[in-house]
């Protein structure tokens, strides 16, 4: 992880309002602080079990991405964050039971070379250490780094390659203080994922996991019927489904697995979330649409009757009825 840049500003709760006390310039990214206090900060993103969505295409409604995209251009990421929480203050001041706190932008590359940026809320909680001589403790007030309030992730590469796509690049923890319309809002996530790119989303990731732990045909087979039930079940109880759940169908003897694997190859799939009963049947339904061609069969006959050669498909066990029906 390479830090590309840092600052933090406080928004104060003041005179039934709401004051940006700006940090004069950004941080040392060098700093080992610094490199510590982010790291623990990403450590505790990647762990947690986010929403997704992406950017509403109101930019003027919702300018967040437009301050991201000038900074970009101009490569002012402190005139970028003054502009966003002046834009937040502006929102919170509309807001009920909305709260200040400690306001943190962070740019940041990983090790496969993607750009992110971080845009999160922290307290202060209290922390004691021993005092001189050990003789009593001392009370000391700090950002709370391991439960963070609100936090944002954006995916600047997908955002950027995005255009005409429906790429997913907005990623939400809640933190301590639950999901809240004003935080959406400041960020300009209102373009929430459809029900049938979750479930898609989902499929591949499961299809993905059980190739690397080697499943044979038949357990793929009786995983996926597994989660099939399971999801239409969810569906007519008007329950939420839940990924650790899922999780547990998938590896039984390892529940957390699945959700590390969903977690470290960045799927965007939500802890909690809801299908519809049209969107189930591609767990067990294979749909192959390309040149004017569409095929549809259970996802079972795959290398039994529906086998593959080179490009091409061969389909076994049709009866002559039906292929005199079909080439007259």
């Amino acid at each position: 992880m390479e830090i590309q840049n840092i600052v933090m500003h406080k928004v104060l709760e003041k005179n039934q309002g709401f004051e940006v006390v700006l940090s004069p310039e950004v941080f040392d990214s060098n700093d080992e602080t610094i490199i510590k206090f982010m790291t623990k900060i990403i450590q505790n993103f990647n762990h947690s079990k986010p929403n997704y969505g992406r950017f509403d295409s109101d930019t003027v409604g919702f300018p967040f991405q437009t301050y991201i995209r000038d900074y970009i251009d101009s490569n002012s990421f402190y005139d970028m964050t003054v502009s966003a929480s002046n834009h937040l203050r502006t929102i919170l001041l509309g807001s009920n039971n909305a709260k200040g706190g400690f306001l943190l932008y962070c740019q940041y590359m990983n090790t496969n070379g993607y750009k992110f940026l971080i845009t999160a809320m922290l307290d202060e909680t209290v922390q004691f250490k021993l005092g001189e001589l050990h003789k009593n403790l001392v009370e000391l007030d700090a950002l709370d780094v391991d439960k963070l309030a609100r936090a944002n992730r954006l995916n600047i590469n997908k955002w950027i390659e995005s255009e005409g796509t429906d790429s997913i690049y907005l990623s939400f923890i809640k933190g301590t203080r639950g999901f809240s319309n004003y935080f959406y809002n400041f960020i300009g996530c209102t373009d929430q994922i459809s029900t049938a790119k979750k479930a898609m989303v989902l499929r591949t990731a499961i299809n993905s996991y059980m190739e690397r732990e080697k499943y044979t045909d038949q357990q793929k087979i009786e995983k996926r019927t597994k989660i099939k039930e399971y999801l239409d079940n969810a569906i007519k109880e008007g329950n939420e489904i839940q990924l650790d759940t899922i999780s547990t169908y998938i590896n039984d003897l390892n529940n957390e697995d699945f959700l590390t694997y969903v977690s470290d190859n960045e799927y965007p799939i939500s802890s909690t979330f809801k299908l519809n009963k049209a969107d189930t049947k591609m767990f067990v339904r294979t749909i192959i649409k390309e040149n004017n061609i569409k095929l549809e069969f259970d996802t079972k006959l795959i290398n039994d009757l529906i086998l593959r050669k080179g490009n091409n498909l061969i389909i076994k066990g049709l009866s002559k009825e039906v292929l005199d029906n079909v080439f007259k």
